[in-house]
């Protein structure tokens, strides 16, 4: 393992991509500017994060962010599941290529959220007003949130192959 380090950038190399690694970067509550993370094949978690912007990519492999608040969030996987759980994020984009999105956000948000191949699954906070664009081109399209009232937020769903439920 090497490390590259700048006032902004922290770099992590694997050589030997046969022996399993686990990375462990405890970021101060101080810190809230943009906080990138991208791995080739390998599980991210981000828990209990502060930031402006999060920014998570991976080529293969799950991310997971829990108890975690940020302006915006943007997570883009070729091949895993994406989980947002108990955080609070004013914007939210993911995108996979095959893999499920599970999202459960406390507070209100605007969120886009793509997969060709895979289901999709948001739990809206109660009493919130959304504009729904919800697709699935082969899966059911289940909407059983009830919208509430004020400034309306907008979320986007598609998914080729794949249910999609909100509630």
């Amino acid at each position: 393992l090497t490390t590259e380090s700048s006032k902004t950038d922290l770099i992590l190399y694997q050589q030997d991509s046969t022996s399993e690694l686990d990375i462990e970067i405890e970021i101060p509550d101080t810190f809230k500017q943009t906080i990138e993370l991208s791995t080739m094949s390998g599980d991210i978690e981000a828990q209990h994060i502060s930031a402006n912007n999060l920014i998570l990519k991976s080529e293969s492999g799950e991310v997971e962010i829990q108890d975690t608040t940020a302006k915006s969030t943007s997570i883009e996987i070729v091949s895993g599941d994406i989980s947002v759980k108990n955080s609070t994020v004013e914007k939210i984009v993911g995108k996979t290529i095959s893999g499920n999105i599970e999202v459960e956000n406390k507070s209100p948000s605007d969120m886009t959220l793509k997969t060709v191949s895979g289901s999709i699954d948001v739990k809206l906070v109660t009493g919130t007003n959304y504009i729904f664009d919800l697709k699935s081109m082969s899966g059911d399209v289940q909407n059983s949130y009830r919208n509430g009232t004020g400034k309306p937020y907008k979320l986007n769903i598609s998914t080729m192959s794949g249910s999609v439920r909100v509630n």
